[in-house]
């Protein structure tokens, strides 16, 4: 241990005397740093554990105009009738298509163009409108998330909402899922 010491001391010292400008400091070379892509985030909605609405059950028309933000509007009246009415922004978020799919997931209704495993479609109106005229199609929204029409309350409008795109078996499904617990 002590020649290895005294080893150490003798290369210091047998190392020459530099005279007049002491020597740049060293550069510290930094590790590469690696790109770490972001971590993505979980889909909005698993397709797989959804709520499906039978086809059967509905009555299936279409249409109308909307207001401007996302949203979603129930009619359930005995004297305006029943439907389902997107506002343009949603619609148009959604890319103005001709008919869309509706799925339940828990507490949230999710609509798009296309949904994976989805086994309906509900067109709307004529002429670009965003109404979708089915009784059933309202009366599934109704009892399936337990809304309340009750004391004469003929409509029930839904504002929050997320657009998500999700890539299923190499294809892009954009869709929105809106929050139906009050």
């Amino acid at each position: 241990m002590t020649d290895l010491k005294n080893e150490g001391r003798r290369q210091k010292s047998a190392q020459p005397a530099t005279s007049a400008t002491p020597a740049p400091p060293a550069t510290l070379s930094r590790p590469e740093s690696k790109i770490v892509p972001p971590t993505p985030e979980p889909p909005l909605v698993d397709f797989s554990q959804v709520n499906h609405i039978s086809p059967s059950d509905l009555a299936i028309a279409g249409g109308g105009r909307g207001g401007s933000k996302l949203s979603i509007n129930i009619v359930f009246s005995q004297d305006n009738g029943k439907r389902v009415k997107l506002s343009q922004a949603l619609f148009e978020a959604l890319g103005s298509p001709n008919e869309v799919q509706i799925v339940a997931n828990g507490n949230h209704l999710v609509i798009g163009s296309r949904l994976p495993n989805a086994n309906n479609s509900f067109s709307f109106n004529k002429n670009g409108g965003t109404i979708i005229y089915s009784s059933g199609l309202a009366k599934w929204i109704i009892d399936t998330f337990s809304l309340d029409f009750t004391e004469g309350r003929v409509s029930r409008s839904y504002d929050r909402v997320q657009i998500d795109k999700q890539n299923v078996a190499g294809e892009d499904y954009t869709y929105a899922v809106i929050n139906m617990v009050d």
